[in-house]
């Protein structure tokens, strides 16, 4: 629950860690579709949720922190009851080391485990990468759109995040 908690106050960072929650709570035969549906799930959030946001902060902006603080809270709660710990016991660990897959064990710290899988450490650069990218157009675009429209900055960029999540979700 910790975990859980940890990553709904550090949504962005954490993509990582709710990413192996998923995998966690799934088998490997269906682990392809939950992932699919929860990016589907996602882009509907972004799709509603800009929308949303841009109406509230021209209008309403405390209304803005108060929502996102009780769905956070809620969130938060329906996690910390519905989701039991999932950590490996020692048997399931000695049974992992010697097996041959890719996804073993590694005896030793985080350091040789990711030593052992140098794609990982690949992927985590340039999805390092890609984070710190997508950070700076969340961050600019809404800036940017404020310097175009004025104060219709954050209503049109929610509506731009809105139609370019419905376009991800048809395509």
């Amino acid at each position: 629950p910790y975990l859980i908690l940890v990553a709904l106050l550090f949504d962005g960072a954490t993509d990582p860690a709710r990413n192996a929650l998923h995998a966690d709570y799934t088998t490997p035969e269906n682990r392809q579709e939950v992932l699919s549906f929860f990016y589907l799930c996602m882009n509907v959030g972004f799709a509603v949720g800009p929308a949303i946001a841009g109406f509230l902060f021209n209008s309403y902006l405390d209304w803005l922190f108060f929502g996102t603080g009780l769905i956070t809270l809620v969130a938060t709660t329906i996690m910390f009851f519905a989701v039991s710990d999932r950590r490996p016991t020692k048997a399931m660990i000695k049974k992992s080391l010697k097996s041959s897959g890719s996804d073993k064990a590694v005896a030793g710290n985080v350091f040789k485990a990711l030593a052992a899988r140098p794609l990982l450490v690949i992927y985590i650069v340039i999805s390092s990468i890609f984070g710190f990218c997508i950070s700076l157009v969340t961050f600019g675009l809404p800036l940017y759109s404020v310097s175009i429209f004025g104060i219709q900055g954050a209503s049109r960029y929610g509506l731009l995040m809105t139609i370019n999540a419905v376009v991800v979700i048809i395509f």
